[in-house]
């Protein structure tokens, strides 16, 4: 499974980026979201604040944009 996290506009509700979060940080996405199966892993999800800076932390990027909103997409 290759997850993404997608940037929308809160006001356009646009995609402004999607970020592919890399596969090497697949155990860690899991505790970080509370997932207590791999199926939890194929839907979408908002992410917190803190969910963000976490993942930032593992695509070396800065995320965080005024007037976002984040979600983590799957992929197969």
């Amino acid at each position: 499974m290759n997850h993404s996290v997608l940037i929308f506009d809160k006001t356009t509700e646009e995609l402004i980026n999607e970020v592919a979060i890399p596969g090497e940080h697949a155990e860690q996405l899991k505790a970080l979201m509370g997932w207590a199966s791999d199926e939890e892993a194929i839907y979408e999800y908002d992410l917190t604040p803190a969910q963000v800076r976490t993942i930032q932390t593992w695509v070396e990027s800065t995320l965080e944009t005024p007037n976002g909103l984040y979600q983590l997409s799957c992929s197969a």
